[in-house]
């Protein structure tokens, strides 16, 4: 008899082992959640970046291509900023979620046209930075600000146009050999400073330039300066 219950009770704690172990199967595993952000990285990741260095205050890493273009056209783009009352971009160290980016787009013999969209404490703006005649007619030209008003579908959408562009994951032309042999023209510089990171890179004659790269820098510059980028002569 003693046998018998003890049997019993063998069997019991076998099949109340297998019901928990297959109530623990049959439960929903729990995934951990991502965190996601709003906006990606400002690395290229799909190409060969520069070594990144930082900023002299230690708070802004710095992706710069090491090729001749970038002392040469800064010279241009850092005296165009000086006149609209900006000051070099690398050099400055953004509060969490904001952004800067700036688009130049002309050197060369084409005058130099900038486009700054800003973001700053949740709140966007961007100027055109452009040419015009003086009225006191004691220069040819000079250097113009103009606001921008928001676009119909709001700064939010405009933004994550450029995103979906590439704008922060374009590599520099040098770094794909996208740079087509034309002597004169226009090219195209973007700079940002975004999330602790600043990144410059261009495109020399995108509007000639066969690469898909090229093309949708080309779309960008049209986006942003509409007519005064040109036609694609592709």
């Amino acid at each position: 008899m003693g046998k018998q219950i003890t049997r019993k009770h063998s069997q019991i704690n076998l099949l109340v082992c297998l019901l928990l172990f297959n109530a623990c199967s049959s439960a929903p595993q729990q995934t951990p959640s991502s965190n996601t952000t709003s906006t990606p990285r400002v690395t290229a990741t799909e190409y060969p970046s520069p070594t990144p260095k930082l900023s002299p205050d230690k708070k802004l890493t710095l992706y710069i291509p090491k090729d001749f273009w970038v002392d040469l056209f800064f010279e241009a783009i850092n005296e165009r900023a000086n006149k609209a009352g900006l000051s070099p971009l690398k050099t400055s160290t953004l509060p969490d979620g904001d952004l800067e980016l700036r688009v130049w787009d002309g050197f060369g013999v084409t005058l130099l046209n900038g486009f700054v969209l800003k973001k700053k404490a949740g709140q966007w703006s961007a100027i055109k930075l452009i040419w015009g005649r003086d009225e006191k007619k004691t220069e040819r030209v000079v250097a113009l600000n103009h606001g921008v008003a928001e676009p119909a579908g709001g700064w939010d959408k405009f933004w994550q146009q450029l995103v979906d562009e590439g704008i922060l994951s374009l590599p520099d032309a040098s770094q794909i050999d996208c740079e087509p042999s034309v002597l004169d023209g226009t090219s195209c510089v973007v700079e940002l400073n975004l999330k602790g990171v600043y990144r410059t890179y261009k495109y020399g004659n995108p509007d000639y330039a066969e690469c898909a790269e090229a093309k949708k820098m080309m779309k960008i510059a049209c986006q942003l300066f509409g007519n005064m980028c040109g036609e694609s002569k592709q």
